[in-house]
């Protein structure tokens, strides 16, 4: 896992985040961990390359700081929640990837997301 520079837009992921993914990962079943992978890595590089993703790939996941709201790339059982920067231009970034088998959006998920929001977006 790394950022990656698509043809529209940059993927960054914040500190710490690829970390995440690997502990995610961790959790799903050994023979599907390379599928799952090679997977989240093509819906990121469709994102950096402009390509759509449908809306159960790319669901709206929560709120940020000032209005807008965050996203998670989703392939099942991990998801890594991202948002697109008004502070710089044609970049996403990645806060962090869980492993998910519950359907709510955890306070300390939208936490995370919001706290490397404003240390990108307001620093």
């Amino acid at each position: 896992m790394k950022d990656y520079e698509g043809t529209v837009f940059h993927i960054i992921h914040c500190e710490g985040a690829i970390d995440s993914f690997y502990e995610a990962l961790k959790r799903v079943q050994k023979h599907k961990q390379e599928s799952l992978k090679a997977q989240m890595l093509s819906l990121i590089e469709r994102l950096g390359n402009g390509h759509k993703l449908s809306g159960d790939s790319f669901p709206t996941e929560g709120d940020l700081p000032k209005g807008g709201s965050f996203r998670a790339i989703k392939k099942l059982p991990v998801r890594a929640y991202v948002w697109r920067s008004k502070k710089h231009s044609n970049t996403y970034y990645i806060s962090h990837y869980i492993y998910k088998d519950y359907p709510k959006l955890k306070p300390k998920d939208c936490e995370k997301v919001c706290n490397n929001w404003r240390l990108i977006e307001e620093n």
